[in-house]
């Protein structure tokens, strides 16, 4: 077990990985907002200057480079894919670049003498911008909104509604890990682990996200019934549950079975006649279809605003599926790589199964449920739980 006490190397690093994971509401507060961007800019120079001091500039033969190579193929297409159709490309390439030095850091200081103090960094950050997170949602709760408030509600510290679940349930599931690599299985790591998930499930319960709700409580069950986990998650492996959204998605724009369960939706979930289109995602599938059958090889990239303002998604500017917005960003050549990196590391399954990080492949699952309804391909939070996952071995090594 790690040394967990506050150090100076804790701190270093979680000045350098703060600005890498800047919360969506701040973006009300200009001046804020600005110093986050400047201070991401120092931060992936930073990040360079580090990886090139730890690593000695010594190029890895590790096989792990293997997998990143479909992250990698699947930013190039759709970097190009927009810079070809001349639409805006400064976020998409940002962020592109940002998650490539994220996972590069993560994998060169998991070699590192400095892993350990990474990870307590980590943990840090995300601990305390899961509990800023909720505490937003209750001040809004309150009558205290202290971010951006829109017609049809809140915006709170990662954003509103669905959207802030991409970000949080990562941090969630890197939070849990990494407890359990500090602190051990014990009463503590247990307690923690408990509070955040039934926190976290009750505010989205309470934002009436229902998708997220839902994937919060799935990781909720997998964290507490650790046994039911590792044999389920020897079932539902990353390649598997791709399988099944794809079959779903062929029922609903295919076979409409969603008519079948139009009680279900219309009433249960209180949507009205939003209900049986799922909230008009079965609209905006349908649309993205056409569109990936135009350039099913390669893709689209970004949709321009013109084609958003002129309703080629339904006046959207995203598929809301992560199939569905892999293809239309990056065609079957994207998907096929994007795949690629995210089933990789099931290779050594029954090994990781039996590790620590098998609390790592669990949220995985619930994060892939999350992405049936909506999905946001470049966020940083999930690399940050990739990376991990890609370089189990190394943190759980020696300890």
């Amino acid at each position: 077990m790690g040394n967990v006490k506050i150090s100076k190397y804790h701190i270093l690093f979680a000045l350098l990985i703060v600005p890498f994971f800047k919360p969506v509401g701040i973006a009300y507060y200009p001046l804020i907002n600005k110093i986050f961007q400047m201070w991401k800019l120092v931060s992936l120079c930073c990040s360079v200057i580090v990886i090139s001091y730890v690593s000695k500039l010594n190029i890895s033969r590790s096989k792990s480079y293997v997998g990143l190579l479909g992250l990698i193929i699947f930013e190039i297409i759709y970097v190009i894919n927009t810079v070809v159709a001349s639409n805006p490309v400064g976020d998409i390439l940002n962020n592109s670049v940002t998650n490539v030095v994220l996972l590069w850091l993560v994998y060169v200081l998991s070699c590192s003498q400095y892993k350990l103090h990474f990870l307590k960094a980590v943990n840090i950050v995300f601990s305390i911008d899961i509990w800023l997170h909720i505490f937003s949602v209750v001040l809004a709760a309150i009558g205290h909104p202290v971010f951006e408030v829109i017609e049809g509600g809140n915006t709170y510290l990662f954003g509103r509604d669905n959207y802030s679940a991409f970000t949080l349930l990562p941090m969630l599931g890197v939070v849990l890990y990494t407890d359990v690599i500090l602190y051990g299985v014990c009463y503590r790591q247990r307690l923690n682990a408990y509070i955040l998930c039934f926190a976290l499930t009750f505010c989205f319960f309470y934002t009436n996200s229902a998708t997220a709700m839902l994937a919060f409580f799935v990781e909720t069950c997998l964290v507490i019934f650790t046994s039911i986990r590792k044999e389920l998650m020897k079932f539902l492996t990353t390649k598997r549950i791709i399988i099944l959204i794809g079959l779903f998605l062929i029922g609903i724009v295919v076979f409409h079975v969603q008519e079948h369960f139009a009680y279900f939706l219309s009433v249960a979930f209180n949507k009205g006649e939003k209900g049986i289109t799922l909230n008009s995602r079965t609209i905006i599938w349908d649309m993205a279809l056409d569109l990936i059958m135009q350039r099913p090889v390669f893709g689209w990239g970004a949709l321009s605003q013109k084609q958003i303002s002129n309703y080629v998604l339904y006046g959207v500017g995203h598929a809301h599926n992560i199939i569905f917005e892999i293809l239309l960003r990056s065609g079957f050549v994207g998907l096929i790589s994007y795949v690629w990196f995210l089933t990789w590391p099931y290779r050594d399954k029954f090994a990781i199964l039996r590790s620590r990080a098998n609390i790592l492949l669990a949220t995985l699952a619930s994060y892939l449920f999350l992405t049936i309804m909506d999905f946001y391909p470049l966020l940083q939070a999930q690399y940050c739980m990739m990376g991990l996952i890609y370089c189990w071995k190394n943190f759980e090594q020696d300890i």
